[in-house]
């Protein structure tokens, strides 16, 4: 109620009484400039028959009307030399002046509102230290505390009171150092410091995703900002195990890894015996085209999206179901988020009984993305639906698994 007092415009009455009480507030002759001296039981009327009072004459002036002429007769007999004649005020003067007054006026109102804030903050810090004492409580009878980075850092103080000597930091080559370093106790009143730090990555596949490029290593600025601690512990000869046999791809995918990034990564016997995709003279196939993307030339764009590539997706798509493939077995995937929607609408387009499925990561990118023309999601569905294809960003989708990708 105090903010919403406080938010109010200042009238002849509010809030508080208004300007007719802040007269009678500061004194003087101030009321003089709105006086109406009605006699014998006249009431004098305006325009449409209104009502000429204190309120009508304040709302003309605040509005920047000149003053009446019957009242300027009035104030120019008024014998008093510290009378301030308002009207004479202009328009922006006049708002000035109110300014002025709101101030003055709610002064009072303002020290009652600083007085309940801190009420507030005082009561909000108890209100915590309890959930505090109450959480660790329960922290201290759990042998195993799960949290995000982001979570560990802003329950730091909590979580040293349990002091893990150990702590374990999976999808290590996406976190960045800072965050890592947040997670770490050091030896307190009250906590002990971190013995054991175990990090489980890949520092071969995306770095952590830093906003501003000026702050990542390829810019070449010194900042380094998206290299995690886990890339650079490997890179400066940490002594490191790292996994070489892979479940996931048919050998002729992972021939492609081995050529560019894992040079002794071994197949597990079971990926060679997949049975062959459907329809298709290959289980790996490239397709070039020389279409170029929408809004070619236009290097203000932060995303690029290709309606000709994105028609062809979604023909593969219908290709491989009419084979006989669950929509659950198929996913279509994209470096760009503008891509994404162009897809789903194109997919909503060509085939009416399907639509794309986006996940709620992506459709967060979408909706921070400037330059993505309308990204309302109407032409998207939740998770769930089985006549729904996956359609993701590169990003987003690492660590997945799909039995089709396009």
């Amino acid at each position: 109620e105090l903010l919403k007092t406080l938010q109010m415009p200042l009238t002849w009455n509010e809030p508080n009484g208004g300007v007719n009480e802040l007269f009678s507030t500061i004194g003087g002759n101030l009321h003089l400039n709105f006086e109406v001296r009605n006699s014998d039981g006249f009431v004098t009327l305006a325009k449409k028959n209104k009502t000429v009072d204190e309120e009508y004459l304040f709302n003309a002036w605040k509005e920047g009307k000149d003053c009446p002429s019957w009242l300027q007769d009035s104030i120019f007999w008024i014998d008093d030399p510290d009378f301030q004649n308002l009207w004479v005020l202009r328009h922006e003067e006049r708002l000035d002046q109110l300014h002025r007054w709101k101030d003055f006026h709610l002064e009072t109102l303002m020290a009652t509102l600083e007085n309940v804030n801190r009420r507030y903050d005082e009561l909000s810090a108890e209100k915590a230290n309890i959930s505090q004492e109450i959480d660790s409580l329960v922290l201290s009878e759990a042998r195993i505390i799960g949290a995000t980075t982001t979570g560990a850092a802003k329950y730091k103080e909590l979580i040293s009171i349990k002091s893990a000597s150990v702590v374990m930091c999976e999808e290590a080559g996406e976190v960045t150092e800072q965050n890592v370093i947040s997670a770490l106790t050091e030896r307190m009143e009250n906590s002990k410091e971190t013995k054991h730090l175990i990090l489980i990555g890949d520092h071969l596949q995306l770095r952590p995703k830093v906003e501003s490029y000026s702050l990542t290593k390829v810019s070449g600025n010194g900042y380094d900002l998206d290299v995690s601690l886990f890339e650079r512990l490997i890179q400066s000869g940490f002594k490191s195990a790292m996994l070489n046999v892979q479940h996931r791809m048919r050998p002729c995918i992972a021939d492609l890894i081995r050529r560019q990034t894992y040079p002794t990564l071994e197949d597990d016997p079971r990926v060679s015996k997949y049975p062959a995709v459907k329809g298709v003279a290959s289980n790996m196939l490239f397709l070039d085209h020389s279409v170029y993307e929408d809004g070619a030339g236009n290097y203000e764009i932060t995303t690029k999206s290709n309606s000709y590539e994105a028609s062809l997706c979604v023909e593969i798509v219908r290709y491989l179901l009419l084979q006989g493939y669950r929509h659950s077995q198929v996913t279509i995937l994209t470096p760009y988020v503008g891509q994404i929607l162009t897809i789903s609408r194109e997919m909503k387009r060509r085939m009416k009984d399907v639509s794309a499925y986006v996940s709620d990561l992506d459709q967060e990118t979408l909706l921070r993305q400037e330059d993505v023309n309308d990204p309302d999601m109407s032409t998207v569905v939740q998770a769930g639906d089985e006549n729904s294809i996956r359609c993701a960003s590169i990003d987003n989708f690492q660590g997945e698994e799909s039995d089709i990708v396009v």
